[in-house]
């Protein structure tokens, strides 16, 4: 349904038929290429539409495909006039003039180039890299546990404790693949952000806005650090039958003492 994010998400420039899944590569948006790129074949076309041989539209493609398809044929105008309207003032708002015999290119090319495709690649990656990784550690505790072991593979309990940042890692890069890859729409087709912004908000309320939201989070974030060493230096409870959390034995003492 977003097909300019799935290419840039995938690093694919030209369109292909029997598209491959790229599990990692070094972009080179330059020349419009992944280098190096490890693939698994015919992947990508599978997990984007159920067939191993289907059509994924390359980044150009996408584009165009967004704005002649998605833009300019979207149903969901009310009538040809407000269509004209919505359509006129997007590509206003991107210094294009709608009676230019080549506005329609123009406005492929804006929405091209508004995506950093490095920048969605190697994001894409790390959300689905770390994904993947918690997978294998949750398998491999189970594996543990099965086994009696869980609780005495120290090198195990490590690395959960390594890991606890990861998942919020993870989730912020999905958050950037999710907002980036939309760009340049607020609204799919209809509003982009340029258009989209408005102007009753000054940037100084904006900025005012962000420092609020900056400072109080600082605070939550240095409260919970707080409390999450507090727990750390008091460690765990003491497991019932755990010999090590019993009192030690009276020891006799010269004086017959006890």
């Amino acid at each position: 349904y977003q097909p300019t994010k799935l290419a840039a998400d995938e690093g694919l420039f030209k369109t292909e038929t029997g598209a491959p899944m790229v599990v990692f590569g070094i972009v080179d948006e330059k020349n419009q290429q992944v280098k190096y790129a490890i693939e698994i074949p015919k992947l990508l076309s599978w997990l984007a539409f159920g067939d191993w041989n289907a059509k994924v539209l390359g980044l150009h493609d996408a584009a165009k495909y967004v704005w002649y398809q998605q833009v300019l044929n979207n149903p969901n105008y009310a009538n040809e006039k407000v269509k004209k309207q919505v359509v006129d003032s997007i590509m206003k708002a991107y210094g294009v003039n709608p009676n230019d015999p080549n506005a329609n290119e123009k406005m492929v090319k804006v929405l091209e180039d508004a995506l950093p495709v490095a920048f969605m690649f190697y994001a894409y990656r790390v959300m689905v890299g770390l994904g993947t990784l918690f997978i294998l550690i949750g398998l491999v505790g189970v594996l543990l546990l099965l086994l009696g072991k869980l609780y005495d593979a120290r090198w195990f309990l490590k690395v959960l404790v390594v890991t606890v940042p990861l998942p919020w890692l993870a989730g912020e890069a999905g958050w950037f693949t999710h907002e980036v890859g939309r760009q340049p729409w607020m609204v799919w087709g209809m509003v982009t952000v340029n258009n989209g912004a408005s102007p009753n908000v000054s940037t100084t309320s904006v900025l005012i806005t962000l420092i609020g939201f900056v400072v109080v989070y600082s605070i939550l974030f240095y409260i919970w650090l707080h409390f999450v060493r507090k727990l750390i230096r008091e460690g765990p409870e003491p497991v019932e039958g755990d010999v090590t959390s019993k009192p030690a034995p009276a020891v006799s003492v010269a004086g017959g003492g006890q």
